[in-house]
């Protein structure tokens, strides 16, 4: 708790001192946040590990997050090209394990249990898939940071 002391003979000490603390509030802000960031970008990359996710490095190698100028916000992302793959899933696997909270379209190209063919670029052959079920990495990373949200705000506004 911060106090004030406010009289007819201090307002302009009372006004610095308003501002001042506006200031470290808005600090406070900026770490909370940055922490949650940092913390969510740590866990979203344990949880492709968690989840079996990992084919290569790179899903986890991008996640990256952002405070924006404001510091009032940011962002945990992945500009990965399988991400959403990985957390939505595909085919008829995809479709038996589905993503606990969005609609997603599972098999729209009618392949059903025979699965297709594809050329994996990376590996230069030609493999074969039925899908892949959800493996909610961001979803998960989300829940916790809702579990952690408080106590990082106490450990960091309580300074």
């Amino acid at each position: 708790m911060h106090k004030i002391t406010v009289s007819l003979g201090n307002i302009d000490d009372a006004i610095r001192q308003i501002e001042e603390y506006e200031k470290k509030v808005q600090e406070k802000i900026k770490e909370f946040l940055t922490r949650l960031l940092e913390d969510g970008a740590n866990i979203a990359k344990a949880k492709i590990m968690e989840l079996d996710a990992i084919e290569s490095s790179e899903l986890q190698d991008s996640l990256q997050y952002t405070l924006y100028k404001e510091g009032n916000k940011g962002i945990i992302f992945t500009d990965c090209s399988h991400a959403c793959f990985v957390e939505f899933g595909t085919g008829v696997r995809g479709s038996a394990s589905p993503h606990p909270t969005m609609p997603w379209a599972y098999d729209s190209n009618g392949h059903g249990e025979d699965g297709w063919y594809y050329y994996d670029t990376k590996q230069g052959r030609v493999r074969f898939t039925q899908g892949m079920p959800s493996r909610p990495f961001m979803y998960e990373t989300a829940r916790e940071l809702e579990q952690k949200a408080v106590e990082i705000a106490r450990e960091v506004f309580s300074q």
